[in-house]
């Protein structure tokens, strides 16, 4: 007999129910919980990284990345923990996907407190490179009003424990979401004006900038998209889980966001480490009256993204970047 068909017997009334699509249900889910694996493995090789090559860093700031990583290592836990209930624990129990699993909920104010944490470093270099206190003020309370948000989400989610009832919380969701790209935004184009105005002439200069902007733009504007299309998930796909699974890499990428700004450094240095020789060598062979020497030494500050301290004796300028 075929397996397919149900025994003699068998009233209809009494087969099993049917399941839902599991394609954009769970398999969204393993999809989100493989990327999100593979990016906090990325984020644990950056820690090392950044522990092998500044030991000597301020305390505060090593203590800050090890509470970032964990919190994050906690993040991957819980999402590995819902995706095995719902797959291993409830196999082949559509009604399970009806309820939201604690581990599937508190996961949401704990992704943006990554999200917060890593906005608030940002927020700490763009005061350090413009001084703009009310800029730092904005993107900090961007990100605290987002993480708030998340915060009233999960406690909903908790109270009605039902998908079907998504409806009732998506304004939170859609702000604090929206928050979140909002913040992401002010953080790139404010850390990018910045940096502009730093603009001396000097060519190396100019090429440090430019990188510096360039990894600024990509990282800010690639956190922020995917808050986008988290937010779109959410307004156009309730009825299915596609917008969890996306939910799941936005932790990981605040995280390595922080982790690849701090050995950015080491990688400027040596690079304008070699720069700075050359230009000292042609400076004293052109035995030029007016410029005796210009060096290019490169600080490995913690203070900003590889934060380059450019020195020239041309008219004894001197530019803080």
């Amino acid at each position: 007999m075929n397996a397919s068909q149900p025994a003699a017997g068998t009233s209809p009334s009494m087969a099993s129910p049917a399941l839902p699509a599991f394609d954009n249900t769970l398999g969204s889910m393993e999809i989100g919980l493989v990327i999100s694996s593979v990016l906090f493995g990325i984020l644990i090789c950056q820690s090392y990284a950044y522990y092998q090559r500044y030991s000597h860093d301020p305390l505060l700031l090593r203590i800050f990345v090890a509470t970032l990583v964990i919190i994050d290592g906690i993040h991957t836990a819980f999402i590995a923990h819902a995706v095995y209930h719902y797959t291993v624990i409830n196999y082949a129990k559509p009604t399970a996907l009806s309820f939201n699993e604690w581990s599937l909920t508190i996961q949401v104010p704990v992704t943006t407190l990554v999200g917060c944490l890593a906005q608030c470093f940002f927020a700490g270099r763009i005061y350090i490179v413009g001084r703009n206190i009310y800029a730092t003020i904005g993107v900090i309370s961007t990100s605290l009003s987002a993480f708030a948000f998340s915060i009233v989400v999960a406690q909903k989610l908790f109270a009605t424990k039902l998908t079907s009832r998504l409806h009732e919380l998506i304004w939170a969701m859609i702000t604090s979401l929206a928050l979140d790209a909002a913040c992401d935004l002010m953080i790139v184009v404010t850390l990018c004006y910045y940096l502009n105005r730093r603009r001396s002439g000097f060519k190396s200069t100019e090429t440090l900038i430019n990188k510096l902007i360039m990894w600024t733009i990509n990282t800010g504007l690639l956190t922020s998209v995917v808050a986008v299309v988290d937010l779109i998930c959410v307004v156009s796909m309730q009825d299915n889980l596609v917008y969890a699974g996306v939910f799941f890499i936005v932790s990981k990428l605040y995280a390595n966001s922080v982790l690849a700004s701090l050995n950015l450094r080491g990688i400027l240095k040596s690079k304008h480490n070699h720069v700075g020789e050359n230009i000292s060598l042609t400076a004293k062979f052109a035995r030029h009256p007016d410029v005796t020497t210009s060096t290019i030494p490169v600080t490995d500050d913690s203070n900003f993204h590889a934060k380059t301290k450019i020195e020239g004796s041309y008219n004894g300028s001197t530019m803080l970047v």
